[in-house]
């Protein structure tokens, strides 16, 4: 199964983009810092992310600098690619 969940702010948005069928698009930069309990080691990096259609819309409203969970799934940044790209599916504010 392919299913994601990061804490991530966003560092950088673009604007949004539609579709030929119409579709909003929003793109992102996800930047993400976190420990790894197992080796008492920070690891910090950055991902790009994709919203599709009304969130996108919505997503326009998440502010950067602020701590989000994202929930989606992971696909290639492009076909037969070996990076990958987060297709965010939904996102709440991190407690």
């Amino acid at each position: 199964m392919n299913t994601l969940a990061l804490s991530a702010q966003i560092k950088e948005r673009q604007a949004v983009r539609y579709t030929p069928a119409g579709v909003p698009v929003l793109t992102l930069t996800l930047l993400h810092s976190g420990e790894l309990l197992e080796i008492k080691q920070t690891v910090v990096f950055e991902i790009m992310a994709m919203i599709f259609g009304d969130a996108a819309l919505l997503a326009q409203g998440l502010q950067a600098h602020v701590e989000y969970v994202f929930h989606g799934f992971l696909v290639p940044k492009r076909k037969g690619g070996v990076q990958l790209l987060l297709h965010i599916m939904s996102w709440e504010e991190a407690s």
